[in-house]
């Protein structure tokens, strides 16, 4: 499986968003989009996801046959601060997934197989929402994704919140989930990802281009990054 990018350009007004912004993601890898406040990964995932129209180019989710077998439901996204019923248990709510979306789910997968995948531990499950901690939540937001079995799994700024513990954990699930989905993990956090994703490509200046491992390796160049990360410059 592959989502091929290609030219995509989005404006608002006179500002220009994304400018023929291209890439090829597959099946198979961790994908970090790195950009600044501002910089258009918002609109880029809301374009990916069909939230936002773009006004030109394509995106195209091919098969082992290169057929387009693009549609919304194939995306699912989590976000950085997870939205979920907090008067529901971690139990009833993925028990109300599992319902949902069983023509989709594999069957040899119990509930406990499922909560075991993200690192949930028994109290957790039991306990209101409400009274999560935010990891706990996101793990809870990323299950309920995973259970839907989009082909691509976005993950917005899943680095602003967590430690070190929670992103090491976040690192084995995703390798687990790269067999069956494309990931992409949208980010403003270089040092959070790197040990995390295969490739890393920087949206700037409305266009995708990928770092190379070479350049990961170059400390005067990963500085340069992070300079341009802590930008806000609204393009």
């Amino acid at each position: 499986m592959r989502l091929v990018l290609y030219e995509v350009s989005k404006s608002f007004d006179n500002n220009r968003v994304l400018d023929n912004a291209s890439y090829l993601f597959e099946q198979g890898k961790v994908y970090g989009i790195l950009g600044s406040k501002g910089s258009g990964k918002s609109t880029l995932i809301n374009c990916i996801t069909g939230e936002d129209d773009f006004d030109s180019g394509s995106i195209q989710l091919l098969d082992d046959d290169d057929d387009n077998v693009y549609n919304y439901n194939q995306i699912g996204v989590t976000y950085s601060v997870p939205v979920l019923p907090d008067f529901l248990t971690g139990n009833e709510l993925v028990k109300f997934f599992m319902d949902v979306n069983k023509d989709k789910m594999d069957n040899s997968y119990t509930m406990d197989d499922y909560f075991n995948f993200v690192g949930l531990e028994i109290g957790d499950r039991y306990r209101l929402i409400a009274d999560c901690s935010d990891s706990v939540k996101y793990r809870l937001q990323l299950l309920c994704v995973v259970m839907a079995n989009p082909s691509v799994i976005i993950l917005d700024e899943p680095t602003i919140l967590y430690d070190n513990e929670f992103m090491h954990d976040l690192r084995d699930i995703l390798k687990q989930l790269t067999e069956r989905h494309i990931i992409i993990i949208a980010t403003n956090q270089l040092q959070s990802i790197r040990t995390v994703c295969d490739d890393i490509v920087v949206l700037n200046n409305g266009t995708l281009n990928e770092i190379t491992h070479e350049q990961l390796k170059n400390e005067e160049f990963l500085h340069a990054v992070e300079v341009m990360l802590k930008e806000d410059d609204n393009v």
